[in-house]
């Protein structure tokens, strides 16, 4: 068990989301639309969605995050309740991690997540009876004691220990345990150790969910429409709707969701329909305060219905889906693509559209709007500021911004047809289940504003459209890609082109010889791991990317390769190397052995390298020396499986895709300039109660910083990573500064560019 204060969660508003982020602070960027359930304790609304929390302060109506950054352990809730005896909250995720919520404090327990239990480990609900927590679980029920944060016993249902329960309740000294083969039963007060305890009731159907109201007891099976009653050993159908989704039972009133409406179940059966509005998505749980109504709903959040059944939603601003594929970061956005390809590189079947962002308001665009257009794949933004969206079967998408509308609209779809045929698809066949599809996995613009693509399963799998829109498919003469997918994309300082090529076939590296439409100038190679033909560590090949060298680094499922001279990498003298370390008197290779899934370099020129299962490490400029390595374990990383990393440059911010979501780390390295720009120090002021790092940004790259004190005293030295470069606000002695004026004196390596700012700082 883990104890981890969290004070500062309750002091965290939607205001934080701001941009400017604190250097070495975390952001997510999940969805808190899908509500799935509700709790109130200490004047707060708490609302579970399937990701993570966030609450509503009754007075004054602010919102507030509840995330793996200020405290949860994990992402993707489960179940949530509030002990009725306490100011007691308990979250259970699906991994099987619960935390406890109560008296400012978030108490992480991972013993169901590290228990040795054969099979499935999930807990489907929770249900408080006198001081303890009841957890209906896979392989039976777990008895929390959420004073002691201990699991006091684990209760099952049969004799093999793999019973799943769904829900649980209690009536009188009993206990009600809904399970897929039925409704079971126990004392209380018998030994429920021995599965020979629980007596089978009912063995009809499936029983979802159980409550008690009107002293009865009522569950849903896996029927839609129907309301089951067990009452004096019998059971019948106490009422009927359409599209079921819950059962409540609130202050000894009944309620069910039927999808959009919310519906009370009378002590006599009779129904009475409290609301029934399309507005509403899909209702998932109730609760009563007064003459108010809170609802929870897949799609508004948390809805309030006051005395006079007006409706109002709350919900932090995010993306609509927690699928983060790729990300491109623009000077004034943030865009996602959500939809991506399989492990085996078909379709995700991903009907989401794609989202962006401004750094404050999410906007979302539907398929539907895409001409249905289906996985999203990678998305760049184009000078003239159009949008170019890969797809996985539909083609290339271009977009525009609709001033009018607040968002963009499409204007062309750049396929087969519209390319008069320039672009290859899988096949041509009208009558081919798979005519017109055209799978478009990366999308880059080079500095001439061409538009470039990889094109997978057809010979012309490098494609270019020129500034006037018009097409071009290069064969590749050193490999067959006919039968092939094709990856990521890269254009290097020389203007070859350098692709992989999925499935373990290796990648090819293109050079149209600066003469784009002329092919007759053009070489190819493919690259694998023989010497003279690339030398990489393995075949399977899942990132590349370029640094500020001009070296291009390659992430395969072995590790890690650089490319240092990329002049040379047609001829046979061009092999890429490994990056070695040495770690306790033995050399070996940096992430050896680890699926690198993607790479990204920061302004400093220093590598970020996701992978499958460990993570995200962060590497020096040269490779030879680990700075960081988050993980999930260590930080608010999301997921240790990371699919992409993106990064803003301009403000060292890190967007770090994994199959949990989108979460971001304020790094301390920018883009650095030639002279000196608009040199901004912030905060500034540096007040009292500030003990955060204090960035100096918009310098020369790398440029050595001195601070002094209004008379010169020298206060500190350091240097930039990359434009910024940061101070703890600590003197040369480790003491924090004095009140007064700081100068903060910037040089270029050769001492010829300079810049002096200012720094108030108040202890």
């Amino acid at each position: 068990m883990k104890n981890l204060l969290f004070s500062l969660i309750f002091l965290m508003a939607l205001n934080s989301y701001s941009q400017n982020v604190e250097i070495g602070q975390w952001r997510d960027y999940l969805p808190y639309n899908n509500a799935i359930s509700l709790a109130k304790m200490n004047n707060r609304i708490y609302v579970a969605t399937e990701n993570n929390l966030f609450y509503l302060e009754l007075e004054g109506q602010t919102l507030n995050r509840l995330n793996t950054i200020n405290g949860l352990s994990d992402v993707g809730v489960a179940a949530m309740a509030k002990d009725p005896l306490r100011s007691t909250l308990v979250v259970a995720y699906n991994s099987a991690k619960i935390d406890i919520i109560e008296d400012n404090s978030i108490y992480s327990m991972l013993d169901i997540e590290r228990e040795n239990i054969v099979g499935e480990k999930s807990i489907n609900n929770i249900t408080f009876y006198k001081d303890n927590a009841y957890l209906s679980c896979s392989f039976g029920i777990i008895e929390l004691n959420t004073e002691k944060k201990e699991i006091a016993n684990t209760f099952y249902l049969n004799a093999n220990g793999n019973m799943s329960v769904n829900d649980l309740c209690f009536m009188g000294d009993s206990i009600y345990a809904a399970t897929n083969i039925g409704l079971f039963k126990a004392s209380i007060n018998d030994n429920l150790l021995d599965y020979r305890s629980w007596q089978h009731l009912i063995v009809d159907f499936p029983i979802t969910q159980i409550v008690v109201a009107h002293q009865k007891i009522y569950f849903l099976g896996t029927s839609l429409e129907n309301i089951y009653c067990y009452s004096s050993q019998n059971m019948f159908v106490a009422a009927t709707a359409e599209n079921l989704k819950f059962l409540k039972a609130e202050s000894d009133r009944l309620f069910v969701g039927a999808q959009s409406n919310l519906i009370e179940i009378m002590p006599d059966n009779t129904t009475n329909t409290i609301k029934e509005n399309s507005y509403l998505y899909k209702v998932s749980d109730v609760i009563v305060d007064g003459n108010i109504y809170w609802l929870s709903d897949g799609i508004r959040g948390l809805v309030r219905i006051n005395e006079d059944l007006r409706l109002k939603d709350f919900k932090p601003s995010g993306p609509l889906t927690n699928r983060a594929f790729s990300t491109s970061i623009t000077q004034d956005k943030i865009i996602v693509s959500p939809g991506g390809v399989s492990t085996q590189w078909n379709n995700n079947n991903t009907y989401q559209g794609f989202h962006w962002s401004d750094g404050y308001n999410w906007f979302n665009i539907p398929y539907t709007s895409l001409g249905g257009a289906k996985d999203i794949t990678n998305i760049v933004e184009s000078p003239n500021g159009k949008l170019y969206v890969g797809t996985w079967n539909n083609g290339l998408l271009e977009l525009e911004y609709d001033v009018d509308l607040g968002n963009y609209i499409l204007v062309k779809e750049h396929n087969y047809e519209t390319s008069g045929g320039n672009l290859q698809t899988i096949s041509s066949d009208t009558s081919d289940g798979n005519y017109g599809w055209l799978r478009v996995k990366d999308v880059i613009i080079d500095n001439n504003g061409l538009v470039w693509i990889t094109n997978s399963l057809v010979s012309s799998g490098l494609a270019f459209m020129n500034n006037y829109g018009q097409w071009q498919s290069y064969n590749i003469t050193s490999f067959n890609t006919q039968n092939s997918h094709l990856g990521d994309l890269l254009i290097d300082n020389q203007g070859k082109k350098w692709f992989f090529i999925a499935n373990g076939e290796g990648m090819i590296v293109y050079d149209d010889n600066g003469t784009p439409e002329n092919t007759n100038d053009d070489n190819n190679k493919h690259l694998n791991t023989s010497a003279g033909q690339g030398n990489l560590p393995s075949n399977t090949v899942y990132s590349l990317a370029i640094d500020n060298d001009g070296e291009v680094w390659v992430g395969t499922d072995k590790g890690l390769a650089v490319f240092y001279d990329t002049d040379e990498v047609l001829s046979m003298n061009g092999d890429a190397q490994q990056v070695l370390t040495e770690a306790d008197g033995y050399v070996e290779p940096i992430i050896a052995n680890e699926s690198v899934k993607a790479i990204a370099i920061d302004g400093a020129n220093r590598k970020w390298f996701g992978t499958k299962n460990s993570g995200v490490f962060v590497y020096s400029a040269d490779g030879s020396q680990q700075i960081e390595h988050f993980t999930e374990e260590n930080s608010p990383l999301l997921s240790n499986t990371v699919n992409h990393i993106s990064i803003d440059k301009n403000s060292g911010e890190v967007f770090i895709s994994t199959d949990k979501g989108l979460i971001s780390y304020k790094g301390e390295a920018t883009a650095g300039e030639r002279q000196h720009g608009n040199v901004l120090v912030y905060p500034n002021p540096v007040k009292e109660d500030y003990n955060g790092l204090i960035a100096i940004k918009n310098v020369v790259e790398n440029a050595n910083i001195k601070i002094t004190d209004i008379k010169g005293n020298l206060v500190k030295a350091t240097k930039a990573f990359g434009g910024q470069a940061i101070w703890d606000g600590k003197n040369k002695h480790g003491e924090r500064a004095n009140t007064g004026v700081y100068l903060v004196f910037s040089t270029d390596p050769t001492g010829l560019e300079t810049n002096v700012a200012k720094i108030l700082f108040i202890k």
